[in-house]
């Protein structure tokens, strides 16, 4: 008997990574299919992806995926796909994209901000929908398309998030999760529906936007049964928000649990009961899942600020080996990016090139740089007690994982023990932990062709 296995995807800023993923969250690929492809950031604040190429990165994971699944003793019954948050791409009724990708990166929507909050109750609108009325979510980049890019906005007729756009095109039936649509801005939290209000504002129609459903599966259209017939009985799910899929791999979605994930950004996420008040003025709010939220704030700084340290400064390959952890003091504004997503929207990107001359010692400034990115995430830490008291802390995160100096920098800077995530690539875990959930529930309802299998 092949065992039950599921596909599980990433669409994330800088690349998109599969694995197939049993029971027991075990990986069976020993080195996770990766297509690289990062953001394209401009001098006019533009931070995009090419619509037509990611599509193409995720139907060639799925190619590969599939091969490796065929030489397997496995059988393929679900897709699961996390994809990063608050990115949104324009489709025409053909599913041709009429836009990039848009992605949580573009500054452009700034711009039209402040006509924003004079038009609406922005605070009414952050607690509808969790997310403050900033350039990020949807609200402000719809309403700038609308105003800059006129004839992107008149040719669309499908908003989508990047893992959406491409549902759209492989599966029946395409729905949007809660959790993804808590990332857009324009969702009604407490009702769990597009916010109509918002959308008025916008002159965008409900039917523009996929209907917010967790409750049902997709499964592939049928003119690709050819190319991928391991996939022809899996159910896909809807999306899941990256953040939230990293929460769920962490194992850190209880309530009173601190995800503090350090990757090329960084992001601090409490998971609270519903029931606690309103978010912070500024900080925002999400869904793990319905009835499960999480408050937090982000920061451009993270691995990404090594990386201009690299970039920039004659680092030494050796550079953890050569630091003194408490020689170095805290300090280190003059190396962060200042980019900041919540609580306090620090939108300067201060991304300057280093002259080596201010810092003789690179080593120094690795380190420094290291403590100061601890500092802001304990920062925000502190805001989120004030929402749910922190019973614990876990931390995860590629560049996490890479430096044990980030282990001592963060627990300093928080003063309380932390641990590490229990497992690596937790988004990939997590949206695979989701569609076992699923299985779960298809089994007892006896609506999988093999549920006896599936037990």
């Amino acid at each position: 008997m092949n065992k039950p296995v599921i596909v599980a995807l990433d669409i994330g800023s800088s690349s998109r990574r599969g694995q197939l993923v049993d029971r027991k969250l075990r990986f069976l690929v020993d080195e996770t299919p990766r297509r690289h492809n990062a953001i394209d950031r401009r001098s006019d604040g533009s931070a995009t992806i090419d619509a037509s190429e990611l599509t193409k990165d995720v139907m060639s994971l799925l190619d590969q995926l599939t091969n490796i699944a065929s030489e397997l003793p496995v059988r393929v019954i679900g897709v699961a796909i996390s994809c990063i948050w608050h990115s949104v791409v324009g489709a025409e009724p053909s599913g041709q994209a009429t836009t990039p990708v848009l992605t949580w990166a573009d500054q452009r929507p700034t711009s039209i901000i402040e006509e924003l909050r004079s038009t609406i109750d922005y605070r009414k609108a952050h607690l509808r929908t969790g997310c403050p009325v900033r350039a990020q979510y949807l609200l402000a980049k719809l309403a700038w398309i609308k105003r800059s890019e006129p004839t992107w906005f008149s040719s669309t007729t499908r908003w989508a998030s990047p893992a959406d756009h491409v549902l759209d095109r492989l599966v029946t039936d395409t729905t949007t999760s809660s959790s993804m649509a808590s990332g857009t801005g324009l969702m009604n939290q407490a009702f769990g529906r597009w916010d109509s209000e918002l959308l008025a504002i916008l002159g965008v129609s409900q039917e523009a936007l996929a209907p917010i459903r967790d409750d049902t599966e997709a499964h592939l259209k049928t003119e690709y049964n050819d190319r991928w017939p391991q996939l022809v009985d899996a159910f896909w799910l809807s999306a899941t928000g990256d953040g939230a899929a990293g929460t769920i791999g962490a194992a850190a979605s209880n309530p009173g649990d601190l995800t503090i994930s350090v990757g090329t950004t960084s992001a601090v996420r409490l998971a609270h009961p519903s029931s606690v008040g309103p978010p912070p003025l500024e900080s925002w709010r999400y869904l793990l899942r319905p009835g499960q939220p999480i408050s937090g704030g982000c920061l451009t700084d993270g691995g990404s600020t090594l990386d201009r340290l690299r970039r920039d400064l004659d680092v030494p390959d050796d550079v953890e080996q050569q630091v003194a952890f408490d020689a170095i003091s805290a300090s280190s504004d003059s190396l962060l990016t200042g980019g900041e997503r919540g609580p306090w929207w620090s939108e300067d990107s201060g991304a300057d090139a280093l002259e080596p001359g201010d810092y003789p010692d690179p080593a120094v400034a690795w380190l420094s740089a290291i403590r100061g990115v601890s500092g802001r995430l304990a920062e925000i830490a502190a805001v989120l007690d004030q929402v749910h008291p922190i019973k614990r802390v876990v931390c995860t995160g590629g560049a996490y994982d890479r430096s044990p100096l980030w282990h001592t920098a963060i627990a300093d800077a928080l003063g309380r023990p932390i641990v590490s995530a229990p497992f690596d690539e937790t988004s990939l875990r997590g949206v695979a932990s989701l569609a076992w959930d699923r299985v779960d529930v298809l089994n007892r309802e006896g609506s999988l062709p093999w549920s006896g299998e599936c037990r």
